[in-house]
């Protein structure tokens, strides 16, 4: 179970297909235990952690005195474009936070799993209408797809992170963006506080609500997700603005990244499968 969407295919802990489950996260491991209590199976279970390897992410750090530099403030959206990911709630706050800001940008690096999604163009002038009035920052949009040192430099690019997620099974984007030593605000659910790290950040709190939007991928109705709080996301955004303003020298200086090498490291999972074995 990588994904937190998995998790909603109820069938799975109903067939005798699967004998066990290997989750990516402590959050994963609690709602399989949940699922498997409700169906009353037999199946069994592991936590087992993706591993991060150094030598994937050569010269991933960004470098502290050339970001010194930096004549825009640039807030990086990385994601699906699905009701989940908050692709929408990301360019609301934005809008909120920073749309009359002249020397700043908002990235958007997504593609869309639904035709069912509204129009990504249509969306984003609408939103950013209804949410600022006089807009003066832009708005980037990457679609295509790029391999993992692009990926890399998208982040080393970025000021911030926006993280607005109302559900993950693991958190690639929170390490990805600790591991280059970029700070994220994020949407404090499901599994995220696991992987976060010691990497300067700023949580936001959520309330659980029904899935909505979620249906045409096959969420029960009766389902929750983690709705992060809109005025949370927007002073957060307001608040990393302000101290990157501040001191580009102190804002980049967000802690080591070794942190996430030795947590998802390849020891620690050997241990994990080990208890498989």
């Amino acid at each position: 179970f990588p994904s937190h969407d998995i998790l909603q295919w109820n069938w799975m802990f109903q067939d005798k297909m699967f004998d066990g489950f290997i989750a990516s996260s402590d959050y994963v491991m609690s709602a399989i235990t949940s699922k498997l209590q409700i169906f009353n199976s037999d199946q069994t279970y592991i936590k087992i952690y993706p591993v991060m390897y150094k030598e994937d992410f050569p010269n991933a750090r960004i470098d502290i005195e050339e970001k010194k530099n930096e004549s825009k403030f640039t807030v990086l959206y990385m994601g699906q474009y699905t009701k989940r990911k908050g692709m929408e709630d990301a360019i609301t706050a934005f809008a909120h936070a920073l749309g009359d800001k002249e020397d700043c940008q908002l990235v958007l690096k997504y593609h869309r799993l639904s035709k069912l999604e509204f129009s990504e163009e249509e969306m984003i002038k609408r939103t950013v209408a209804m949410n600022c009035k006089d807009f003066k920052a832009q708005i980037f949009e990457v679609t295509d797809n790029l391999n993992r040192q692009q990926i890399i430099e998208l982040y080393k690019s970025s000021s911030v992170v926006l993280h607005p997620s109302r559900g993950e099974g693991f958190g690639f984007v929170i390490v990805e963006s600790g591991i280059v030593g970029i700070p994220i605000i994020y949407a404090d659910n499901s599994s995220c506080q696991e992987v976060v790290g010691d990497n300067m950040r700023w949580r936001v709190p959520f309330y659980q609500d029904t899935p909505v939007g979620m249906t045409q991928y096959n969420y029960p109705s009766d389902g929750t997700y983690g709705v992060p709080f809109m005025s949370s996301m927007i002073d957060s955004l307001k608040g990393s603005y302000s101290a990157w303003k501040n001191s580009r020298d102190s804002y980049y200086n967000v802690g080591s990244e070794d942190f996430i090498f030795e947590k998802f490291s390849e020891k620690v999972v050997i241990e994990q499968i080990k208890k498989l074995i």
